[in-house]
């Protein structure tokens, strides 16, 4: 049921952002893309640990706590999370404001400081909403969840539609649209929030202090230090493309390798989908100690994983070219590399994605910080060495050789700590 929900919501939520990004993409200039993308790519980076790693601690420790019967203290836990992320979300925010020509200079980018500052406010309003979904996630709510995410990208879509008629197609429409979704989402999952919360049994024993401290928020900082490493990943190659190549061409580039990259990422919908319902389901086994029920789960997420994603990879990598030109016109086209090699490094990412969230249900945060630095450290390594030379396509593959470090390990430790093989073991 609820790799259903996850799944319809996933699907709707990719058919949305399909016309969002052909729309953009034949409305605004591929230097206006370029600096849109290139800013939330500065902010991802610079701002990854500015949620403390809360979000992600609720979505396993709500389904933990729910396991142990102590529902009191999944309200106590939320609710810290909110004042420290609305905190730090307000700080990073004005930093990011203050700090845009200091970064437009580094980058030796003039339009870079007004898109900085038109997104900075993005950190805040991003910590509160993945704080809400993480707490629907914990709680297995899907269906709300899923309803939140496609409420953001329809409005998304209706928003930029609207602005791009009524002022014109532009970098400030295009990310006023942007935060305008974010504001609705936010908007439509507090209620659900709420309702959820009132479905928990009611129970007086509160997540004591010394638990919190001495628990919760070293496992929080250390998700955090666990998100900054994986956002490395996620945005290395989009920031170092941008010291790396020449200033006239990082624009167009970073507009033509994000959007080849986008359009790949949409393999990840099926992982995806199982993979939103298996992280509490995970976490549940665990606090109730049933070992045979994590290894029968795992099996079975990853039959479907591998029996949904290969066909659809080996199509999509076929026919790259193609799709880049139709869908957002010829000048797209020489992203078709890229997004194939790209495409490649996505299949060994859903083959580990399986062993990853069982690891995560578990806890074992230190050995994803592990797993995750090795990563982190090789992608910025290897984009280095090879964006130079390569440009976007040198980008792709320092990506793709990290998904497949990043398979090599997680598989190691699965078989070592659940005793979980992965296929041709």
């Amino acid at each position: 049921k609820g790799t259903f929900w996850s799944l319809a919501g996933t699907l709707l939520l990719k058919a949305v952002s399909f016309f969002y990004i052909v729309y953009i993409a034949r409305a605004v200039s591929q230097g206006d893309i370029g600096l849109f993308y290139l800013s939330i790519a500065i902010i991802g980076l610079v701002g990854a640990w500015r949620d403390f790693g809360l979000p992600a601690a609720l979505a396993r420790y709500v389904p933990y706590y729910e396991g142990r019967k102590e529902t009191g203290k999944v309200r106590s836990l939320l609710k810290s999370s909110y004042l420290v992320n609305a905190a730090s979300g307000i700080a990073l925010t004005a930093l990011a404001w203050l700090g845009a020509d200091f970064v437009g200079a580094v980058y030796q980018n003039p339009g870079l400081p007004e898109a900085m500052r038109l997104m900075a406010v993005f950190m805040l309003l991003e910590n509160i909403l993945k704080l809400n979904s993480g707490f629907l996630q914990g709680r297995a709510e899907i269906k709300s969840m899923q309803l939140v995410s496609n409420a953001q990208n329809i409005l998304k879509l209706v928003a930029t539609f609207a602005l791009f008629e009524l002022y014109g197609p532009s970098l400030f429409t295009l990310i006023a649209a942007f935060l305008i979704s974010c504001v609705a989402a936010i908007a439509v999952s507090f209620p659900m929030v709420r309702r959820s919360l009132e479905g928990l049994p009611k129970e007086s024993a509160e997540l004591p202090w010394k638990e919190l401290f001495a628990e919760i928020a070293p496992f929080g900082l250390m998700l955090s230090l666990l998100q900054l490493l994986s956002t490395l990943v996620s945005y290395s190659d989009r920031v170092l493309m941008g010291f790396l190549l020449p200033p006239s061409e990082v624009n167009q580039t970073v507009a033509i390798y994000s959007l080849a990259v986008t359009l790949a990422l949409n393999l990840m919908v099926f992982p995806g989908a199982i993979g939103t319902i298996f992280m509490p389901l995970i976490s549940r086994l665990v606090g109730k100690n049933e070992m045979d029920g994590v290894r029968r789960a795992m099996g079975t997420a990853l039959r479907w994983v591998l029996f949904i994603t290969i066909p659809i990879a080996a199509v999509m990598i076929a026919f790259s070219s193609e799709m880049l030109s139709v869908l957002y016109g010829s000048s797209y086209a020489p992203g078709a590399l890229a997004m194939s090699i790209f495409l490649v490094g996505l299949l060994f990412s859903s083959l580990s994605m399986v062993t990853l969230l069982a690891l995560a249900g578990m806890r074992l945060v230190k050995l994803e910080f592990k797993i995750a630095a090795i990563t982190g450290i090789s992608n910025i390594l290897l984009c280095i060495l090879l964006i130079p030379a390569y440009g976007m396509v040198g980008a792709a593959l320092a990506s793709a050789i990290s998904f497949a470090l990043s398979a090599a390990l997680f598989g190691y430790y699965g078989k070592k700590i659940i005793g979980f093989e992965m296929p041709g073991e």
